[in-house]
């Protein structure tokens, strides 16, 4: 009878794959014919690290062998979802602990990977979805997904402005790339601004007009929205005449609506004027021609102007 006497202590293994075992050394012809193992593969499925492996032949005689069982390769993250042309450096850990090689099992995207780093680009196509795949040099494989799906629409918020000359308007960009928003001003019949960053709005000081404002991603798509610049501020009446000590009550629209201050920009009469009602009244010195002015909360000017004549002379 014939005993195993010199194979190996310990073998290490893929946690799915075959592993090859040497014949059995010095077996009687019985025994080799009952084993049928000469350059066999045993395939065994393995549930933790360490497995032990007996062989016995026909006679009985019996060897055993450790098994050390490699951990499967794992890539990170294991799914993922991008835009076309977007990036993701994968990573992987386990296998045999030798160079990795990364491959696209799957590429219905377009996409590309580097074989040697795993950093992924999607590809143009969208709606589909790519497969990673890593392998180290025994075959132990690990595997990722990664849907493509397409950016949603590029949006301004709100989808239409309204504001006063000089009236300011937060905008906000939604959808698109999601990244890399720059403003800017498609038309600019106000004479606005607007800060290419943040796409904080400013109309100019010319009412009944309406400017575009237009915002790009970081993929080039385009979305615009208009924005109506109201009426400018309108002193009222525009020309007035009054006799020398007379009052006119003066008014005002447009504008901002708000803060209204009144004020003489010229005072040739010795007019005085009620700052927060407009009411005027002519002075002595006539003829003359005394200018009214209006400012609102934002800064918009309109004047009048007044003809002051001669009161009537009286016995």
């Amino acid at each position: 009878m014939y005993a195993r006497t010199n194979w190996p202590d310990w073998v290490s293994w893929p946690s799915h794959g075959p592993v090859a075992l040497a014949d059995p050394p010095e077996t009687s012809a019985e025994a080799v014919s009952a084993l049928s193992f000469s350059d066999q593969l045993a395939e065994l499925i393995l549930l933790s690290s360490i497995q032990f492996i007996q062989v016995v032949d026909s006679l009985g005689n019996s060897a055993t062998a450790r098994a050390r069982v490699l951990a499967p390769i794992l890539v990170v993250p294991a799914s993922a979802s991008v835009r076309p042309g977007e990036a993701i450096a994968f990573t992987a850990s386990g296998g045999n602990g030798g160079a990795l090689t990364w491959a696209l099992a799957t590429n219905g995207s377009g996409g590309r990977i580097d074989p040697v780093t795993g950093r992924y680009v999607a590809g143009a196509t969208a709606g589909v979805s790519d497969v990673i795949r890593v392998s180290d040099d025994w075959g132990e494989r690990g595997e990722a997904t990664v849907r493509v799906e397409a950016a949603p629409a590029l949006g301004i918020s709100p989808a239409a402005g309204s504001v006063p000359p000089r009236g300011t308007l937060a905008l906000v960009a939604l959808g698109g790339s999601g990244a890399g928003y720059r403003w800017s001003l498609a038309q600019n019949r106000s004479g606005g601004t607007i800060d290419p960053a943040t796409g904080a709005y400013t109309a100019g000081a010319l009412g009944w007009t309406v400017d575009v404002v237009r915002v790009v991603d970081s993929d080039g798509r385009s979305a615009e929205v208009p924005v109506r610049v109201t009426a400018p501020l309108i002193a009222w009446p525009p020309m007035v005449m009054a006799r020398s000590g007379a009052t006119v009550r003066l008014h005002a629209w447009g504008g901002s609506g708000t803060g209204l201050t009144w004020s003489l920009q010229q005072n040739r009469s010795g007019a005085t004027i009620d700052r927060a009602t407009g009411l005027y009244r002519a002075g002595r010195l006539a003829p003359a021609r005394d200018v009214v002015a209006v400012t609102d909360s934002l800064g918009n000017r309109s004047s009048a102007t007044v003809a002051v004549g001669r009161a009537p002379f009286r016995r």
